[in-house]
């Protein structure tokens, strides 16, 4: 039989031991995410500079085989064509079905490439995508913002024929009336020639309802002399600030925040 004073001890050791685990598991989190952080800066600043007028295949490939990106198509077989199960027919002949893959083949004139980056928790989540808003929230209460990076390039006839880099970011912030945990999104898409009605590079903030986001999305042509670095003018230290977070897309996207509030100024 334990005596309470055993009992109390034994407690107390078994509290130092649950909190020395979640110590050591919350450094792990915010480690990890400023590692995939500093990843994403690198795609980023790649992106700057970036020859959007000129790329091809080889060019978007070697991008996304850099940051752990991969073919949404598949590539076609190099030599032999895949088999399935041997099957007779009525007369007894025995027959090698070949099997053809389920989707779109990738080859050097039309193909389409992602990249992924984010933390460990934030991957989970979009794994889980029943649990993500309670992961999302619990995360941020616990001073790690969960945040994304995802970037998707289209070939089409041998060149780079459009492109989409978007950042998303759980973060605590005002919007109207409301304060609390809001999702800052922010993206660039570029495209090899120019949307009617709209000029070569602007900025917009789409309208969104439902859960408290918001969204700013700047559109380039892609041309030599296009503002690739205004348009990657992102701010991913804020994504990792402890208890803190970015405070707003002015903070997370300066330069394109500018560029739409010097829009909003001439209407």
């Amino acid at each position: 039989m334990w005596t309470s004073r055993q009992l109390r001890s034994g407690l107390r050791r078994g509290a130092l031991a649950l909190l020395v685990v979640v110590a050591c598991s919350w450094v792990s989190l915010y480690l990890d995410s400023v590692h995939q952080r500093r990843k994403a800066e690198r795609l980023i600043s790649d992106l700057k500079s970036f020859p959007f007028a000129t790329a091809g295949f080889a060019a978007v490939r070697e991008l996304a085989e850099r940051y752990g990106g991969t073919a949404i198509q598949q590539f076609p077989p190099l030599e032999f064509p895949s088999y399935g199960l041997p099957f007779a027919d009525s007369s007894g002949h025995v027959h090698m079905p070949v099997l053809e893959g389920g989707g779109p083949t990738c080859t050097v004139r039309n193909c389409a490439f992602e990249i992924w980056i984010l933390p460990q928790p934030s991957r989970a989540g979009f794994e889980y995508r029943a649990n993500i808003l309670p992961l999302m929230s619990v995360l941020a209460h616990l001073g790690i913002s969960p945040w994304a990076v995802y970037s998707s390039f289209e070939v089409a006839g041998g060149g780079l024929n459009a492109s989409l880099t978007v950042i998303g970011h759980v973060s605590s912030a005002t919007l109207g009336r409301y304060a609390g945990l809001v999702t800052l999104e922010y993206d660039a898409v570029s495209t090899a020639r120019p949307v009617p009605g709209y000029a070569d590079y602007y900025v917009g903030a789409p309208h969104v309802t439902g859960s408290p986001t918001e969204i700013l999305s700047t559109h380039f042509v892609q041309a030599s002399n296009a503002p690739t670095r205004r348009a990657f003018d992102v701010n991913l230290h804020c994504v990792t600030a402890v208890w803190r977070g970015c405070r707003g897309l002015k903070e997370l996207a300066p330069s394109a925040w500018a560029d739409y509030q010097s829009e909003l100024t001439k209407k």
